[in-house]
């Protein structure tokens, strides 16, 4: 009797566990579309003022790079978190009417254009498919397609390219009196719960002296306050000069160029992977059937942190045709179209003035208007869906229902038919179930913004009472 009294406590412990637990597994699943995520990247962006890290003593020393065939491989000093960092910078709010004035010149927000497949797309396609845009003014009223063709240098302004999962946006911005100006990131995140709703990057342009363009899949169904964080460094611009010599370098204010290499050919592919903590490692393809020269230079603390642009001169002086050609983690590319042997210096033009300018959206126009008010991401309407792996599934359900999904991937063949329409992330939920593995069970933890595979409800209330009982 006596043990049974002991035990009492612990067994009602255990039963009233089972009965919220089981509450918990049955109730619909919930994700508030209001409520705050974590969000590193929205802290980068605006609250985070980071230290700008000191340039290395053997910083030139510690790029190691190796050519097999038409491949460069390089060795790269530096950690990942400074790849996507920009140091001493100043935020500044966009008024309501969309437009700023930056010294002299003014930057304003035109157009919004966003494109989404409102019927099945019948055509075969791969990475993307081209769709009609509707274009939009910062006020929300429809725009003309003639206006935005009138307005966006971008030749493709008419059509946007659909990638499977979320709306493609392009925001269009005219720049008024701003010669020297450099384009340096741009995201979007919703402005309520803070999630980075731009993660796959996007394409830009600022080659025009009066527009400059920003386009990227948006990863949200529904309509919710943005603030879109445009990066641009300002002039008067400083010069300074790179020998087109590899093994060369150049000391900026706020960082470091290596000219690393120096080959013959276009730069066609290249990736980039952080071994550790003060590793890094970059491969680059080349075509040396083009007649161009590709220079390749590794910068400090990032290429993205550098506000510059590159321009080539010859022997006599005159400037040459190429410039910059690209950029990642810690490298920057340029190039010219002809031989090393023509040019005389590189030219680094440097862009002191740092800004961060942030435009507040009440939503991005044009989105179904079923999900309007909406009170649980579960419940969003979704129109079309591709998915080609499980990755990609769990993936784009996290960001769906803003939930860390933990990336325990069952077989693809679960996850069949890769296109779905008019489907809500609670339809593919029981998807995700479908593909649980054998002796576990889907759990949607809304407290912690969580879905997880659990052992069922059994197991655990056994494992709950042996472990009672070892105690006793």
């Amino acid at each position: 009797m006596r043990r049974k009294l002991i035990l009492a406590p612990g067994l009602l412990a255990l039963l009233l566990a089972g009965v919220a637990l089981w509450s918990f597994r049955t109730q619909r699943p919930f994700s508030d579309p209001h409520a705050l995520r974590k969000s590193p990247a929205y802290e980068k962006a605006l609250l985070l003022k980071p230290s700008l890290p000191p340039i290395p003593a053997t910083f030139g020393k510690g790029v190691v790079v190796q050519r097999t065939n038409d491949t460069l491989e390089f060795d790269l000093p530096g950690t990942r978190a400074q790849w996507d960092l920009i140091y001493n910078f100043e935020v500044l709010q966009v008024p309501a009417s969309g437009a700023i004035e930056l010294g002299s010149g003014s930057l304003a927000l035109r157009l919004i254009g966003v494109a989404w497949p409102e019927k099945p797309i019948l055509t075969n396609w791969v990475m993307e498919v081209n769709l009609p845009a509707k274009w939009f003014h910062v006020d929300m009223s429809q725009a003309s397609a003639e206006e935005a063709k009138k307005t966006a240098d971008d030749a493709s302004a008419a059509q946007l390219g659909f990638r499977g999962l979320f709306p493609t946006a392009e925001f269009v911005f005219t720049r008024t009196n701003l010669p020297e100006m450099k384009f340096m990131s741009a995201a979007v995140f919703n402005a309520e719960t803070h999630q980075e709703l731009t993660v796959a990057g996007g394409y830009a342009s600022s080659t025009s002296a009066n527009t400059l363009w920003f386009r990227s899949t948006v990863d949200l169904w529904h309509q919710a306050p943005l603030e879109i964080v445009l990066s641009i460094a300002l002039g008067p611009a400083e010069t300074f000069i790179l020998k087109p010599e590899q093994g060369s370098e150049c000391r900026l204010p706020m960082g470091q160029i290596y000219l690393a290499a120096i080959v013959e050919g276009q730069a066609t592919s290249w990736g980039v992977m952080n071994y550790s903590g003060t590793n890094s490692h970059a491969n680059i393809g080349l075509d040396t059937s083009i007649n161009e020269t590709t220079f390749i230079m590794a910068c400090w603390p990032s290429a993205a942190s550098l506000p510059i642009d590159l321009e080539f001169r010859g022997i006599d002086g005159k400037k040459l045709e190429g410039g910059s050609s690209g950029s990642s983690a810690e490298l920057q590319l340029g190039f010219i179209r002809g031989n090393k042997s023509e040019v005389g210096e590189i030219q680094i033009k440097y862009y002191p003035h740092i800004k961060k300018l942030v435009w507040r959206l009440p939503e991005l126009p044009g989105l179904p208007e079923q999900n309007r008010n909406l009170q649980n991401l579960f419940d969003a309407f979704i129109p079309y869906l591709r998915m080609g792996d499980a990755a990609t599934y769990n993936w784009t359900l996290g960001k769906l229902v803003g939930m860390d999904v933990v990336p325990t991937f069952g077989p693809l063949s679960a996850y069949a038919p890769v296109v779905h329409t008019n489907i809500t992330p609670n339809d593919l939920l029981k998807h995700f179930d479908s593909a649980k593995p054998q002796g576990e069970e889907v759990y949607v933890d809304s407290k912690n913004q969580r879905i997880e595979y659990r052992p069922p409800l059994i197991i655990q209330l056994w494992e709950k009472l042996k472990a009672a009982i070892a105690r006793k």
